[in-house]
């Protein structure tokens, strides 16, 4: 910041945009995908978002018309402006700038899959808050159903629960791991709260004994508190109530609010401005 670097990358971004589709044959892929990547790292900066955000437009551009850089190994600078979007817009509602579409999704759930299952070259890098936002984009109600359209996408969360023993990042450092599964605990939650989620992680059998299983063993007490918060959310409980003379009350009881009051406070820690969207 101090530099001017984040300013002249944020301009860098917007040129290319400025000359159009034909200009992008005159385009440096590397220094695109480069300054991408620092826009990445400085959005949770002070005053990087809004920077970030005035860019929208061009940022689109980006998104709309992706440049190899190596694509074998999903560095394109597709890839990357939606790295930057997820984590700037991923938590907007309706209204945003930005629409994400089925391709997006399918970038940074391969992304992200390969990073937490160290594949490749990716395996020289961890797992952490400046390369994975799945949980900020499973805040907004808006992306929610492209999210579980992808077959991968919920493979993915259980996966980087990091609870099996002989899983590649094992190893990985205590904080980092603690880290991971509570990322992934949260984007579970947000996504057991939505109606039409819910259901798609109730039919994979994968998700509740996963989730219990953290809330046994979890690395951290947020992990613990946020599993048993989304098992609760996906429970079918009810509840009779009997009364002398009258006839019995079936209430349905999803333990919704309390998922809320587990969770909200730790996803405002984490997102600044995310809550959990319930259906109260």
């Amino acid at each position: 910041m101090s530099t001017g670097l984040f300013d002249f990358c944020v301009e860098m971004v917007v040129a290319v945009a400025s000359t159009g589709v034909d200009g992008l044959q005159d385009t440096h892929h590397d220094v695109l995908l480069f300054a991408l990547l620092w826009l990445t790292k400085c959005s949770s900066l002070a005053g990087c978002e809004a920077t970030i955000r005035s860019a929208a437009t061009p940022l689109a551009f980006c998104l709309e018309n992706s440049l190899d850089f190596i694509e074998e190994l999903g560095l394109t600078t597709g890839a990357m402006a939606a790295r930057v979007c997820c984590s700037v817009f991923g938590r907007d509602e309706g209204g945003s700038t930005f629409t994400f579409t089925p391709l997006h999704i399918k970038m940074l759930t391969d992304s992200w899959s390969q990073l937490v299952r160290a594949v490749g070259w990716r395996a020289n890098n961890k797992p952490s808050g400046d390369s994975i936002y799945a949980a900020q984009l499973c805040v907004s109600d808006a992306n929610k159903p492209l999210l579980i359209a992808n077959e991968m996408f919920v493979p993915y969360l259980v996966d980087a629960l990091l609870l099996d023993p002989e899983h590649p990042r094992a190893g990985m450092k205590e904080e980092l791991k603690a880290w991971c599964q509570q990322h992934h605990c949260e984007a579970l939650a947000q996504l057991a709260v939505h109606d039409g989620s819910r259901e798609a992680l109730l039919r994979d059998g994968s998700v509740v004994p996963a989730l219990e299983a953290v809330m046994k063993d979890g690395l951290s007490e947020e992990a613990r508190e946020l599993a048993a918060a989304a098992v609760s959310a996906l429970s079918e409980r009810e509840l009779v109530l009997a009364t002398e003379g009258q006839k019995h009350v079936m209430l349905s009881c999803e333990f919704r609010a309390r998922l809320m009051c587990i969770a909200s406070s730790m996803l405002d820690c984490c997102f600044g401005c995310g809550r959990l969207h319930a259906d109260l």
